[in-house]
């Protein structure tokens, strides 16, 4: 039988696969064991890996090693496409399929060096930053812009806000552990992608929201299941919730919820609250 010596971890697109975050640690291990006694076969067989179940497009490079005494290492392994994704390993001389964990390939990733750390990803004309409340030196970031594969948008009832005043799409993850700080999240708009959309006063604009947790929506109502056959609930395998963010209470704000959009001198720049531990994946 087969089995992952150690797991895969986030990683930046088309960069080498490790079991750490952002390509550090080791690489990825399967072993060919005897299940009776549980001990390492010794053989030289070999084994590959392949895109596993709910693997959001791309394609795996490196996916092929011979085992050395029984133990395959895949050094030069790397997806090159954004999204969650899982390994599947087989061999010829076993039926057995075994599948990793999931783990995400993002366009960006960076780790929090400290207290005051912030994270920025750029793309054309726009531009997104996480800063928690609170950093955590060692917390994990990963995000990417309008990943293939996933809708993001609250063109649906009651909203029907449509998919044209969409500027972009981002996913984002944080995680800090234990610490489960807020996080304020900065979109800056271009202006010349501005004057290309009608109703474009800074007052007009609103922030579509997309979660694995639930919360209440800009009328007050709990966001609903993801409505779309493309959107994140396929995604990422589970299901999420969408709707348009309320605007906070300036005087004791609940995020998820929109601080501000603001006229910055012809930009549009949106700020909102996104809550603590908000989610493992965005």
């Amino acid at each position: 039988m087969l089995r992952f010596v150690n797991q895969p971890s986030t990683t930046q697109t088309g960069e080498p696969i490790r079991d750490s975050h952002g390509s550090t640690g080791a690489p990825i291990k399967v072993e060919i064991y005897d299940p009776e006694t549980n001990e390492i076969v010794d053989t030289n067989a070999a084994v590959t890996l392949t895109l596993g179940p709910n693997s959001r497009r791309g394609t795996l490079i490196g996916g092929t090693a011979d085992a050395v005494g029984g133990v395959a290492t895949f050094p030069g392994l790397s997806i090159d496409t954004p999204g969650p994704h899982r390994l599947e390993a087989s061999s010829t001389v076993t039926s057995h399929t075994p599948i990793s964990d999931q783990f995400i390939v993002a366009d960006t990733v960076g780790t929090c060096d400290d207290a005051d750390c912030s994270f920025t990803v750029v793309d054309g004309q726009r531009t997104y930053t996480t800063t928690p409340v609170q950093g955590s030196a060692g917390a994990e970031w990963a995000a990417s812009l309008n990943p293939p594969g996933v809708r993001i948008s609250c063109q649906f009832p009651p909203f029907d806000y449509p998919d044209e005043r969409q500027p972009n799409a981002v996913w984002y993850s944080y995680d800090d552990g234990e610490t489960q700080s807020p996080k304020t999240v900065t979109i800056v708009i271009d202006e010349e992608i501005v004057e290309k959309t009608p109703n474009n006063d800074a007052s007009d604009y609103r922030v579509c929201y997309s979660s694995p947790m639930p919360f209440r929506d800009r009328n007050g109502e709990r966001a609903q299941p993801d409505p779309w056959d493309d959107g994140p609930s396929a995604y990422f395998g589970t299901t999420w919730f969408t709707g348009l963010l309320p605007d906070c209470d300036p005087n004791d704000p609940v995020a998820p919820c929109v601080l501000s959009w603001i006229d910055d001198g012809g930009n549009r720049v949106g700020t909102f609250l996104a809550p603590p531990g908000d989610p493992s994946f965005r």
